[in-house]
């Protein structure tokens, strides 16, 4: 009965840890491609599956950094996950700062605001948030934790995450400027 118990405990524990070992899929799969995390943020609540982890992205001359949050939205009991599954958003917002501001930019930035209103990250669009010296473009896809958890499925969150990271930055080039501190000569 004992041995029952433990197993039926170690199972449960499995299940509400993958969101981790999907995060740590991730902070690999950055690391691979040279980029260095540069901070973490996690759910306040200990049912919490919310965890955050930025990256700066010193090979890339376009992006400044990239944020990949994970939020686990099911997976919590045995029953709930043979029904729908351990469910999480994975959303990915990447960041281009531009260290001159032009006058031309707050009406760039006004086209921007107008073409968001109808833009939803979750339905595959990417949405962009235009500031006066730093644009950001953020997508949302759901996915199941089950694919993306174990060693086998390295190859699987690195193809998530280059897409993701390919369409935000197509998304940003246009608004990456040239600066003195990007150029010093």
């Amino acid at each position: 009965m004992l041995k029952l118990l433990t197993d039926f405990a170690a199972r449960s524990e499995a299940r509400e840890s993958r969101d981790e070992a999907v995060v740590g899929q991730i902070i690999a799969a950055m690391g691979r491609r040279g980029f260095p995390t540069i901070g973490f943020s996690t759910g306040l609540a200990e049912d919490s599956g919310f965890q955050a982890v930025q990256f700066a992205t010193p090979a890339d001359p376009v992006l400044h950094t990239l944020t990949v949050v994970l939020d686990r939205k099911t997976g919590g009991g045995a029953i709930q996950e043979k029904i729908i599954g351990s469910k999480a958003t994975l959303r990915m917002v990447a960041e281009v700062k531009n260290f001159i501001a032009d006058p031309d930019d707050l009406l760039a930035m006004w086209r921007t605001d107008a073409r968001n209103i109808l833009r939803m990250p979750m339905m595959g669009q990417v949405r962009l948030d235009h500031q006066l010296n730093t644009v950001t473009a953020t997508k949302q896809i759901l996915v199941e934790l089950t694919e993306y958890d174990g060693p086998e499925d390295t190859q699987r969150v690195e193809q998530t995450l280059w897409a993701l990271y390919g369409e935000l930055r197509d998304a940003l080039t246009p608004y990456k400027r040239a600066s003195i501190v990007d150029d010093p000569m």
